[in-house]
């Protein structure tokens, strides 16, 4: 019985492998765009999704204008991420007083000292 049951498990493992490597991998339009990019993206460079345009800051602004709600994603240890995500910030604020940031890596035993 114990047999059967790891061929079983191998089976549905290998068969789950052989199946997912064989489907068609569907991506979005812009990954081609992006791929035909032969320098590296520069931290000021701003690309609009889906159609991989490169925009301006005010553009990007214009852009996040009508939103209710905006997520900025970065790598922990990139400054240039972290400066972009000041502008854009400092940016919506000039436009609107109203800005409410959350964030991820504060616990809320920390809100008094970041009051």
């Amino acid at each position: 019985m114990k047999h059967l049951f790891l061929w079983t498990l191998f089976i549905l493992l290998f068969g789950g492998l052989l199946s997912s490597s064989c489907a068609k991998r569907i991506q979005p339009s812009w990954v081609s765009k992006i791929a035909t990019v032969r320098e590296p993206i520069g931290a000021e460079e701003i690309l609009r999704l889906p159609d991989g345009d490169q925009i301006s800051l005010p553009q990007l602004l214009s852009d996040l204008e009508p939103s209710s709600v905006i997520f900025a994603g970065e790598t922990h240890d990139q400054i240039e991420h972290h400066r972009n995500q000041l502008k854009i910030l400092r940016g919506l604020m000039e436009k609107n007083t109203d800005v409410l940031v959350g964030m991820e890596m504060f616990e809320r035993s920390q809100q008094p000292l970041l009051d």
